[in-house]
């Protein structure tokens, strides 16, 4: 078989569902000749690392005679580079996570195998989909149906906000209405002066991944693409300096953004520290922000995602999952161990975790109550996943490299939204 690519997640969850069946999630593999262990990686997040140390506390339990071997990586803007380091030198995990976008370029680079459903007791694919609403397994398919990973997170990105502080500037925010940004930075300004606290946390000083997971949409609001349909840059565009121009009046113009060049690498953490009124994250930062203060998250609540033209919204899409390496000999295990994983989505999902695009995470009425379901979910009809390229590293290390030029030092935004192009262009016609 030649080169497989993951399918761009091109269909939107249909929302809202009607009533459906909860799969039952007794079923279990019958694959004794599979070794007993199985090696683990996966990036630092707290709810993501919480959710997983308790379904494998399940998993082991339910099936005594094996092992999962978790290793979580603390540096995690050098976890991808560890990964791909590892499975080129035929090394590596059998199992690991990363976003569907990343998981792409690792498709195309030969580095994943398909998962097995049928080692995990179901009698084909088809079955197993049933446990998912529409399109939630789309990203993680090959262009020939097979399919190379489970997610356990589906992820559109809102505003989150801290209510007490909204309270104490005098300022609310619609649960079911965009606003425009210039409303969104009125509203900021208010918030930074009676507060002291930021308006907006911003992601300076962080990975690229924040940057472009939080940039990107400003960008497609604007007008702007990464690529072009040549998969060539698309970048030297109005839409670009508009983009760049909304972060210099967040962060330079209004004094909103921050309260020095590099406030932090991660805005959920800042947010949950309580040093922002604002941030922008999915469902799975809740569990974030409760490891880092539970007394915060009954303060915290979502509102849709400011908008330039709230008539025609556009958001993010970001969905993350476990997939198995090319190398590993063992993907049965590997493929029972990640669909128990998925079985258990919404006990996962009401202790703090993600949530998994599964019919039960998106029908249970205790899901519902959790904060901002109802945001995340009417989300789903306005969003569209990310722009993937086998080259996301380099791509994202010099979109964030430009942004911080324009934005933190100044320099001049025609001729580096100009550079960013050629070098965007350079970096795909590898």
């Amino acid at each position: 078989m030649g080169k497989r690519q993951i399918a761009v997640l091109v269909s939107v969850l249909l929302l809202p569902l009607l009533a459906l069946p909860v799969f039952a999630s007794g079923k279990q593999a019958t694959a004794a000749e599979e070794p007993s262990s199985l090696d683990v990686w996966q990036h630092k997040e707290a709810g993501v690392n919480d959710m997983t140390k308790l379904i494998i506390e399940k998993y082991e339990a339910d099936n005594p005679d094996k092992e999962i071997k978790l290793e979580i990586f603390e540096e995690v803007a050098g976890y991808n580079t560890k990964l791909v380091t590892a499975i080129s030198g035929g090394g590596g995990p059998d199992v690991f996570d990363v976003n569907a976008v990343t998981a792409g370029a690792y498709d195309a680079r030969g580095m994943l195998q398909p998962v097995d459903v049928t080692k995990a007791g179901y009698g084909s694919l088809a079955e197993f989909e049933e446990m998912y609403v529409d399109g939630g397994l789309s990203a993680f398919k090959n262009s020939d149906g097979e399919l190379l990973g489970i997610p356990f997170e589906l992820s559109v990105w809102q505003l989150f906000v801290n209510t007490q502080y909204l309270r104490d500037a005098g300022v609310a925010f619609s649960k079911t209405e965009f606003i425009t940004w210039d409303e969104f930075i009125d509203r900021t300004v208010k918030l930074h002066a009676q507060t002291g606290k930021k308006g907006y946390q911003l992601p300076f000083g962080g990975p690229f991944g924040w940057y472009l997971i939080i940039w990107e949409p400003h960008l497609w609001q604007y007008g702007g693409r990464v690529f072009d349909e040549n998969q060539k840059s698309a970048l030297d565009s109005q839409g670009t300096r508009d983009a760049m121009q909304l972060w210099i009046d967040i962060y330079k113009n209004y004094e909103t953004g921050c309260t020095s060049e590099y406030p932090g690498a991660n805005p959920v953490f800042e947010f949950g520290q309580g040093d922002s009124a604002t941030t922008v994250a999915g469902p799975w930062a809740t569990g974030t922000i409760q490891s880092i203060d539970a007394d915060m998250v009954p303060k915290l609540d979502v509102v849709p995602l400011p908008q330039v033209n709230p008539s025609d919204p556009k958001l993010v899409m970001n969905s993350w999952g476990n997939f198995v390496n090319v190398h590993s000999e063992k993907v049965g295990l590997a493929s029972q161990f990640m669909s128990y994983f998925a079985r258990h989505s919404l006990e996962a999902f009401l202790a703090g975790g993600p949530m998994m695009p599964t019919k039960e995470v998106f029908t249970d009425p205790k899901a519902k109550d959790k904060p901002g379901f109802a945001v995340f979910q009417d989300g789903l009809k306005y969003a569209k996943a990310r722009e993937g390229t086998p080259y996301y590293d380099e791509t994202g290390e010099a979109i964030k490299n430009t942004i911080d030029s324009i934005v933190l030092f100044g320099n001049d935004m025609d001729q580096e939204v100009r550079k960013l192009h050629a070098e965007i262009s350079r970096i795909q016609s590898q």
